[in-house]
């Protein structure tokens, strides 16, 4: 019984270094081809990456077909890449975009930090929202107050030689 037990936690060990060792390949599969994309582009991933290159790298064939191989599905990483890669940023690392798209990928499960995030976006798409419905009605009331003396004399006009 202690050799079966011993050649669990074996297999367990391989197991778990096996997974390790595929996440690696796979991340730096990812690294590689992402790299040589933005060097097809003339721009160094070693410098910072603004959104017009995050685009430009999202809308690539190629690129759809690495995010596709890895488990990220491309609609969703363009959703969500503007808030959580340019959070009050107009520059990221390339190092700072895989992460994301690892995190993005379908197997992983969810974490109380992505929890965290959605209720920070949500917080602040609400926050949004209530800021233009506060400028339109501000609009509206003023366009509303400007109004206001030109229907007054509109009404004294009809209603004054009825009242005469």
């Amino acid at each position: 019984t202690l050799m079966n037990m011993l050649i669990g936690v074996l297999c367990e060990s391989v197991s778990t270094l096996a997974s390790y060792e595929r996440e690696g390949v796979t991340l730096n599969y990812v690294k590689n081809e992402l790299e040589g994309l933005l060097r097809s582009q003339h721009k160094d991933p070693e410098d910072m990456l603004t959104k017009p290159e995050i685009a430009g790298v999202l809308l690539d064939h190629k690129a759809a077909g690495v995010f596709s191989r890895v488990g990220v599905d491309l609609a969703d990483l363009i959703d969500v890449a503007d808030f959580y890669l340019f959070d009050k940023t107009e520059e990221i690392r390339f190092a700072k975009f895989l992460e994301m798209v690892f995190e993005l990928r379908g197997s992983n499960a969810a974490t109380v930090k992505d929890i965290v995030s959605l209720r920070r976006y949500m917080l602040e798409e609400m926050w949004n929202i209530e800021d233009r419905l506060h400028m339109a009605l501000g609009q509206t009331q003023q366009s509303q107050q400007s109004q206001q003396p030109r229907m007054k004399k509109q009404v004294s006009m009809l209603v004054g030689p009825v009242l005469e």
